[in-house]
């Protein structure tokens, strides 16, 4: 279950809102010169063999011309949500032509200070403390580096003929184990968990508690996130979805605190 105001999914970052062909959304008033004033004027109406194509490629170009300042205010969300609805794009399009859409979206509104606050929505697989709140819940799996290795040497000596075909070595060898590669190998899955204090890992074999306050630094990657505690010697590595948007939301919760 979401919030009955959410605009995206916690889960998969889809947008929530009915985006059908039969939707009547409000019109949104947007003062010049917003972003959004141009997707808010009457809307163009595409037919034809190419219609849904130059439908697909004006949508985006709002959308790029709404996160051009990497901020999507509530008034440019509202715009394009009514847009695509009144434009006939449904809940199935926006996962086939625009998945590479949501992620962008949701991190431009959280950097526009609105976190998401899970209350309600969906049950926490963490113990909240008074006053936390939880703004954001992803698969994750805890990756533990894998240290591959083989014995290598060489032998020195003399070889001699004993007999036809028989030959006696004396000398000696001498081996060392040298890493060939290293690789990344999952060490538990489980949830990550982004509150107003801390990210939180609750796995199948293990829990990590990462305090927001003792954060020092994060590594962040298309598919995961790394985290450089003070208080530990070793930076945990999870990988995510994405880890653009767990880092937005953490950013964010940090922002409130300060």
């Amino acid at each position: 279950m979401v919030a009955a105001d959410a605009k995206f999914c916690s889960s998969c970052g889809a947008p929530v809102q009915p985006l059908s062909a039969t939707d009547t959304a409000p019109p949104v008033e947007v003062s010049s010169p917003a972003p959004a004033t141009s997707i808010a004027e009457p809307r163009k109406q595409y037919g034809g063999l190419f219609g849904n194509r130059n439908r697909d490629k004006d949508f985006r170009a709002h959308v790029e011309r709404a996160l051009d300042d990497d901020l999507l205010t509530v008034a440019e969300e509202d715009a394009l949500f009514a847009w695509a609805g009144q434009q006939g794009i449904t809940q199935k399009d926006w996962h086939k032509k625009f998945g590479d859409l949501f992620d962008r979206m949701l991190i431009a509104s959280v950097n526009d200070g609105r976190l998401p606050d899970l209350a309600g929505s969906e049950p926490s697989p963490v113990m909240l403390k008074g006053g936390e709140t939880a703004h954001w819940m992803v698969a994750a799996s805890l990756m533990k580096e894998v240290v591959q290795r083989e014995m290598r040497g060489g032998g020195s000596g003399v070889s001699f003929r004993v007999a036809k075909g028989v030959r006696f070595h004396t000398g000696a060898f001498r081996a060392k184990s040298v890493v060939v590669r290293t690789s990344l190998e999952a060490a538990d899955a489980g949830v990550l968990t982004v509150t107003s204090l801390r990210t939180v890992f609750t796995g199948q074999r293990k829990t990590l508690d990462l305090p927001h306050a003792k954060l020092a630094h994060l590594n962040v990657f298309t598919d995961g996130i790394s985290f450089n505690m003070s208080n530990r010697q070793t930076a945990p590595l999870f990988k995510v979805p994405n880890g653009q948007v767990v880092a937005a939301m953490i950013n964010a919760a940090i922002q409130r605190l300060s």
